[in-house]
């Protein structure tokens, strides 16, 4: 009985490391997402189209959309 108290409470430990994790990912891959969409609509709007700016906002937007829809490897 004491041998699966301890085990539980292993796991639970695991599981909330693990959320943790998650949840920093997420909040991670939103920033990252928040800042492309920032930096994409600052390039358009601009007099002249920064198409530099373009294209970085746009790989940082599909790396956080890759991030939110790939777990991170255990």
């Amino acid at each position: 009985m004491l041998a699966e108290r301890r085990t539980i409470k292993e796991k639970e430990k695991s599981l909330n490391e693990a959320e943790k994790e998650a949840v920093s990912d997420i909040d991670a891959a939103n920033e990252l997402l928040s800042d492309g969409t920032t930096k994409l609509t600052n390039s358009i709007s601009s007099s002249a189209v920064d198409q530099q700016g373009v294209k970085v906002a746009s790989l940082m937007i599909e790396t956080a959309k890759a991030n939110l829809r790939s777990p991170r490897p255990n």
